[in-house]
C-alpha cells in the first residue's frame, strides 16, 4: 500500500496536494478504490481509498484514522556538510530512524554556507512516508551557531556537543538513558572551534565522545540518531 503525505487528514474526503496527487494519476497511475494510507506528519496516519483521481487534485476517501504519539524527542542541530549529497544522506536516515528536528548550524569552518531548504524538505517527506513514521522531523532554517544557542530554548533539559577536542565528555551511552527533551550539537568538517565549544558549554552542555574513530559528519549524525533510537526500542 503506498503512502502519501496530506496536512488535513479527517474521516471522509481529504484532498491530496498537487504535488501528491500528480505522483498518484501520473507516475503511479493509481486506480479508483485502490487502497491507500495518509500520514500527516504530526501524528495521524489514515487508511482509505482512491475516491477521485486527477493530477491536480486527487481525492482519498478515509475510512480509519490512527494517532500516534512521537516516537522521539531528539533534536540534532549539525553543521550541513560540504557534499550535499553526504547532508541529504543524513536527512535521510535520521527520519527513518524516527528524529523528531533538525536544526542546520552554520559554524566558523562551515564549508557549506548556503543550503535549499524546500529541496531538504522533499528528502525528508520521502524517508518520511517510505518509513511509515507517523511524525515528519521539522527542519529549522540555516542558523548562525551563537544565534541558535542564544535562541534555544530552555525545555531541553539535556545538552550535548559531540567534540573531538580535549575536555571532559560522557559516552554516547549517557544519552539513552533520557525519555525528556535531548538535542545533540554535531560540528563540521573540521570540527566546532574552540570558542564554540567554550560558549556551548557556558550555555549548559555537556561534551559527548563518539567513541575513539574519527567519524564524519553525516555520520556522527547518524550514529546519535541510531543510539538514540535502539536506547527508545529498548525501553519499550
Amino acid at each position: 500500500m503506498d503512502t502519501f503525505y496530506c496536512q488535513d487528514i479527517k474521516i471522509g474526503l481529504c484532498q491530496l496536494p498537487e504535488s501528491e496527487s500528480h505522483h498518484a494519476a501520473r507516475v503511479l497511475r493509481k486506480k479508483l478504490g485502490q487502497p491507500t494510507r495518509l500520514i500527516d506528519g504530526k501524528g495521524t496516519i489514515g487508511e482509505g481509498i482512491f475516491d477521485e483521481i486527477h493530477k491536480k487534485s486527487t481525492i482519498v476517501r478515509i475510512e480509519k484514522i490512527v494517532k500516534h504519539p512521537p516516537a522521539s524527542s531528539l533534536h540534532i542541530a549539525i553543521a550541513p556538510t560540504k557534499n550535499l549529497d553526504r547532508l541529504e544522506w543524513f536527512l535521510e536516515k535520521s527520519t527513518e530512524l524516527g528524529i523528531r528536528r533538525i536544526t542546520p548550524i552554520l559554524c566558523k569552518h562551515s564549508e557549506r554556507k548556503i543550503i535549499k531548504k524546500e529541496r531538504l524538505e522533499k528528502v525528508i517527506l520521502a524517508a518520511t512516508k517510505q518509513s511509515l513514521n507517523a511524525f515528519m522531523p521539522i527542519l529549522d532554517d540555516l542558523t548562525p551557531f551563537k544565534d541558535f544557542l542564544d535562541g534555544l530554548a530552555t525545555k531541553y533539559t539535556h545538552k550535548y556537543i559531540a567534540y573531538c577536542g580535549d575536555g571532559p565528555s560522557v559516552d554516547i551511552s549517557e544519552i539513552s538513558k533520557h525519555e525528556t527533551q535531548t538535542i545533540v550539537l554535531i560540528g563540521p568538517e573540521g570540527d566546532f572551534s574552540t570558542a564554540e565549544y567554550e560558549l556551548a558549554i557556558s550555555k549548559g552542555f555537556i561534551g559527548l565522545t563518539l567513541g575513539t574513530s574519527r567519524l564524519r559528519t553525516e555520520t556522527a549524525g547518524i550514529f546519535v540518531a541510531a543510539a538514540f533510537r535502539l536506547a527508545q526500542n529498548n525501553k519499550q
